[in-house]
């Protein structure tokens, strides 16, 4: 069984390789994804579907993302802490 570190940073992997079916497996059926206010598709999306529906519109956007830093809570949710992304045709 993965840790949660390990399926959050799965995660990342998938997302970078637009792979909807790994993102689906490592994603419990309850999945709550969780986008800040000032983020390209903010709010909170439940369930794999909405998911997918999210990763699939910042694809549309983004190149790829960097997940630079995790933070583990004693109640075993995590935190991203850092993410980068990059936008087709910029140099940033």
């Amino acid at each position: 069984m993965k840790s949660p570190e390990e399926l959050v940073r799965g995660f990342f992997e998938a997302w970078n390789q637009r792979d909807v079916e790994t993102i689906r497996a490592l994603a419990h059926e309850d999945v709550e994804y969780v986008n800040p206010p000032m983020a390209l598709e903010p709010g909170t999306r439940h369930g794999r579907d909405e998911l997918v529906r999210v990763c699939e519109a910042q694809w549309d956007v983004l190149d790829s993302v960097t997940l630079e830093r995790v933070e583990s809570r004693k109640d075993a949710h995590f935190s991203v802490q850092m993410l980068r992304g990059t936008i087709p045709g910029s140099e940033a």
